[in-house]
């Protein structure tokens, strides 16, 4: 019996070691920013900046507060993301396609690779009107603009992850008589995961930009155009609280991504490729 006592009193030690831990780790990653909210509210307060134009942290959680009371936030929200995920998605999908194929076929690299060099260090804006001179003012503008934003990137990082494997994979699977789609397939892609998911990564902060700099330029619906129409008004509160939502769900949707391609790779961590 005495051995069954001390047993548990094992799993609440255990739990609670736990929990502080977590909140240890919490309060040193929001440290920062409460931190910073506490000086935006002391200097707006204390007037040492433009309260017309920079509204106290207060006032804008207010108006955060009020635009999901409405609901009018919402349709904003799932418009401007929907254009994101989808621009993303498309631009993935090509250009993983591209970057296995330049890392494979040289013919394909020496097509490819012209566009590559030459649009890297092109604004990502400079595609907008562009867009929309082709498709006019809507969803398929937009995305077009991410699919744009998002291909060379994503090029890059699948090209890299193909050319960082093991020659000896490729070497081992060709002597058993593997095709070539079956190298790439079985052998190429699974191995180059880490830098796509990195490129993915940096594709869904790119989205996210691209998409509420078009919408501020032509939209009738989304959250850039929201922004830009309560800046123009003159409700910078609410405009600063439309910001903070856009940050918050963009580093949640980091977080979750960051999440699943952790999980995704795990099998990564029992294998040497």
């Amino acid at each position: 019996m005495a051995g069954s006592g001390n047993s548990t009193l094992v799993i609440p030690i255990w739990s609670w070691r736990h929990v502080l831990h977590s909140a240890g780790k919490l309060i040193i990653w929001f440290c920062p920013i409460l931190i910073m909210v506490t000086f935006w509210e002391f200097a707006a307060r204390a007037h040492l900046i433009n309260e017309s134009v920079f509204p106290t942290f207060t006032a804008v959680s207010v108006a955060g507060y009020d635009l999901f009371q409405g609901g009018q936030i919402f349709l904003h929200l799932i418009t401007s993301f929907y254009r994101a995920i989808s621009g993303l998605a498309i631009g993935s999908i090509v250009g993983i396609a591209l970057g296995m194929l330049m890392a494979y076929s040289r013919i394909v690299r020496d097509i490819v690779d012209p566009f590559v060099t030459l649009t890297f260090s092109l604004p990502k804006a400079a595609f907008i009107p562009i867009a929309f001179l082709w498709l006019g003012v809507g969803n398929a503008s937009i995305i077009l603009v991410v699919f744009l934003s998002t291909l060379v990137p994503m090029i890059i990082s699948a090209y890299d992850g193909a050319r960082s494997v093991n020659k000896q994979l490729i070497w081992s699977a060709q002597t058993m008589g593997a095709s070539h789609l079956r190298m790439l397939t079985s052998i190429v892609f699974p191995a180059s995961l880490p830098y796509i998911f990195n490129g993915v990564r940096i594709g869904l902060a790119f989205s996210v930009v691209v998409v509420i700099s078009a919408e501020m330029v032509a939209a009738y619906i989304g959250i850039g155009k929201f922004i830009l129409l309560f800046g123009e008004g003159g409700n910078y509160n609410y405009m600063f609280a439309i910001v903070f939502v856009v940050i918050v769900v963009s580093f949640l949707l980091d977080q979750c991504f960051l999440l699943l391609s952790r999980r995704g790779l795990r099998w990564l961590d029992d294998n040497d490729v």
